[in-house]
C-alpha cells in the first residue's frame, strides 16, 4: 500500500494535499478553495461546489477529521445549517456569483463596489434572496444565528436589507457571504455523508458516536414546530406529519403560525397562533376545503382536530410538493 497521501484537484486547478484540507477544517470548520482566494485577493473568497465537497468528504481521512473537529460550537452551527434548504443555498450562490462577476468585470471587488454597475448587477439576486428568506422565517432565523456567531458577528438578513435600501455594501460583506455559504454547504454535506455511513453501518456498535448530532426518534420537533405524543411505534404518522408541515411551508405557514401539533391515536390536534381569522382560514379553507379533510373545531381555544390521520396521509400523497433541493438536487 502506498504511503503517499491522496490529493484533491479543485476545478480552478489548485492541488490540495489531504492534510491541508484537514488543517483548514480544524481552523475554519468548513471547506473552500482557499488557495485560489490567496492568489486572487481582489475577488470574493471562492467556495467549493457541491461536487467538490462531496469528492473531498469521500476521502476517509478528511471525513474522520471533520467528525473529530465537531466541537460544541460547530455542532450548534450544524444544527442551524440543517434548517437551510437547497434553494436557499442556490440563491446565496447566485448573489455570490454576482459579486464575483462584478469584481472580474471591474478589475477587483473594491472597484466594483464603488462602480455605477454595482446596483445593476446586485439588485435582482439580493432581492430574490431577501424576499425568499422573508417567506421562510425558520431559515431566516438560522442564517441570522449563524452570522452572529461568525468572526465578524453581523446580522446577515439585516445587512441584505441595508444593501437594498442604501444601495451600497462594505468591502468585507462578499467574503462574509462566501464564508457563510461555504460553512452551511460543508456542514450539510457532512451530515449527508454521516447519514450515508449510518445507513451502511446500522449493525455496527457505534450508536452514540454515529447519532451524536442528529434527531433521534420519536420526533419532537420538525421545522421548528413542536411535536407531542409521537412514539417510535408509528413511523407512518411521523412521515405524514413531516409532509403536512412541508405542505404548509409551501403556503408560508410555519412555526410562528403553528407552534404545536399533538398526536392522539389516529387524530392530531393543531394549535395555532392567537389569531381567530388565521385559525378559521387554516381549518376551513386549507385543510377542510382544499384538502377535503374532516376537522373538528375546539371552541374557545386556538386549536382544532384533524379526525383521521390515514385520510390525511392519503390526501397528502396526492400532492406534489414544490421541490426545494436547489443545488443539493444531485444528492
Amino acid at each position: 500500500m502506498s504511503n503517499v497521501s491522496p490529493i484533491f484537484r479543485s476545478r480552478t486547478g489548485y492541488i490540495y494535499p489531504v492534510q491541508d484540507l484537514i488543517d483548514h477544517i480544524r481552523l475554519k470548520g468548513y471547506l473552500c478553495d482557499f488557495q485560489y482566494s490567496k492568489e486572487f485577493i481582489a475577488y470574493p473568497a471562492k467556495p467549493f461546489t457541491v461536487e467538490e465537497i462531496n469528492q473531498i468528504l469521500s476521502i476517509e481521512e478528511v471525513f474522520s477529521a471533520y467528525r473529530v473537529a465537531m466541537d460544541k460550537k460547530l455542532a450548534m452551527l450544524l444544527q442551524e445549517s440543517a434548517k437551510i434548504e437547497g434553494d436557499t443555498l442556490e440563491l446565496m450562490e447566485n448573489l455570490l456569483k454576482a459579486f464575483e462577476e462584478g469584481a472580474k468585470a471591474h478589475g477587483g471587488l473594491p472597484w466594483f463596489l464603488n462602480s455605477d454597475d454595482f446596483i445593476n448587477r446586485i439588485t435582482a439576486p439580493i432581492e430574490a434572496l431577501y424576499s425568499h428568506l422573508k417567506k421562510h422565517p425558520l431559515e431566516e432565523g438560522a442564517l441570522t444565528s449563524i452570522s452572529s456567531g461568525m468572526s465578524h458577528q453581523f446580522n446577515f438578513v439585516n445587512y441584505l436589507q441595508r444593501i437594498i435600501e442604501k444601495g451600497d455594501c462594505s468591502s468585507g460583506f462578499p467574503n462574509e457571504l462566501s464564508e457563510m455559504f461555504s460553512l452551511v454547504l460543508s456542514l450539510k454535506l457532512y451530515m449527508h455523508h454521516e447519514e450515508q455511513r449510518m445507513s451502511l453501518n446500522t449493525n455496527e456498535q457505534e450508536p452514540i458516536q454515529e447519532t451524536a448530532f442528529f434527531d433521534v426518534k420519536p420526533m419532537t420537533n420538525y421545522h421548528g414546530i413542536q411535536i407531542k405524543g409521537l412514539t417510535t411505534q408509528n413511523p407512518e404518522t411521523e412521515e405524514t406529519l413531516k409532509k403536512l408541515i412541508e405542505y404548509l411551508d409551501t403556503l408560508h405557514i410555519n412555526r410562528y403560525d403553528i407552534p404545536t401539533i399533538s398526536v392522539n391515536g389516529d387524530q392530531i390536534t393543531i394549535q395555532t397562533k392567537q389569531d381567530r381569522e388565521f385559525k378559521t382560514h387554516l381549518r376551513e379553507t386549507i385543510l377542510s376545503g382544499d384538502l377535503g379533510l374532516d376537522t373538528q373545531n375546539i371552541s374557545g381555544h386556538y386549536k382544532f382536530i384533524i379526525s383521521d390521520l390515514n385520510d390525511l396521509g392519503n390526501k397528502l400523497s396526492n400532492i406534489s410538493l414544490k421541490e426545494r433541493e436547489g443545488i443539493l438536487k444531485q444528492l
